[in-house]
């Protein structure tokens, strides 16, 4: 998770989710320690070039980057007695727009960011696309992907997805995040779609503050979870055709013939037609939650 907010909403949702901290920053008094586990051990905050270096690479361990800085970091290096602290930790804190035009350019957080965008899809939620050095930020490396697969080959229609996709409120359109979904999209050598809207642009509706409980399908809680959903449909998928076999030797004795693997990808294919079509008719009909 990339963030851009000082604040510390995110760390207290990963703690409530099941999440804890890693060895080097968990909090002993934490009321959140006996949540239920998830299977990813570890969370971590990332808020300089120091936690980066510390606990970047962990393995097993849930990130939240936080590239303008952290107000608990903050406020920890405020009051140490090491005034130097304080002071270097003020360096990689993006506070007026000078330091946004600057952070393009001299900080640690603008290679993490341009890497992940070559290696990870991404999604964008209520990032600040809108601002024009993010903005610029994200588009520049894109385009440069795109250059490298035009000095190759043209760019060419396809039903493969881009990399990149975005969140936003169902009343409005984002100019600036379909900008960066299409430039996503020439960054792997594909044409979108369309130019008006990007079919990796999902929109989501706001529960009702009055009844939290209540509100137009879906919210921002069903797209992520469909996301999720759809991600372990695909790795179900991968293990049908590769795995299958290793599966069944141990319980049954011998591999599957190939008439009823063929048959049990059919129905694996069927449930997710079904699933798509089912959470389709739903977003169209902005059936309520609570009847799902």
């Amino acid at each position: 998770m990339i963030t851009t907010n000082y604040d510390l909403l995110l760390e207290g949702a990963w703690r409530e989710s099941g999440f804890e901290w890693d060895d080097h920053q968990k909090d002993k008094g934490s009321s959140f320690q006996q949540m239920p586990r998830v299977p990813i051990p570890n969370m971590a905050r990332i808020s300089s070039p120091h936690d980066f270096q510390l606990h970047g690479k962990a393995v097993g361990t849930s990130l939240i980057v936080k590239v303008h800085g952290c107000a608990d970091k903050y406020r920890t290096v405020r009051n140490a007695s090491d005034v130097s602290l304080w002071r270097n930790y003020l360096r990689s804190i993006v506070f007026t727009y000078r330091e946004i035009q600057n952070w393009r350019t001299d900080s640690w957080s603008r290679d993490f960011l341009a890497t992940t965008q070559r290696t990870r899809a991404v999604a964008f939620s209520g990032y600040s696309l809108q601002d024009p050095v993010i903005h610029d930020a994200f588009r520049t490396v894109y385009e440069e992907m795109s250059t490298v697969h035009t000095n190759h080959q043209s760019p060419e229609e396809s039903d493969r997805s881009s990399p990149a996709y975005f969140f936003g409120a169902a009343n409005e359109t984002s100019f600036h995040a379909n900008e960066v979904l299409t430039a996503a999209t020439f960054a792997v050598g594909i044409i979108p779609k369309s130019s008006l809207e990007h079919e990796n642009y999902f929109k989501f509706h706001f529960l009702k503050k009055a009844q939290p409980a209540v509100g137009a399908f879906p919210n921002l809680d069903d797209l992520f979870r469909a996301t999720y959903h759809r991600v372990i449909r695909k790795s179900q998928s991968d293990c049908l055709h590769s795995d299958l076999r290793a599966a069944l030797m141990p319980t049954i004795g011998r591999g599957p013939l190939p008439s009823e693997q063929k048959q049990l990808l059919k129905r694996f294919e069927q449930l997710l037609d079904c699933e798509t079509t089912s959470s389709a008719g739903a977003s169209k009909s902005g059936k309520d939650n609570s009847d799902l």
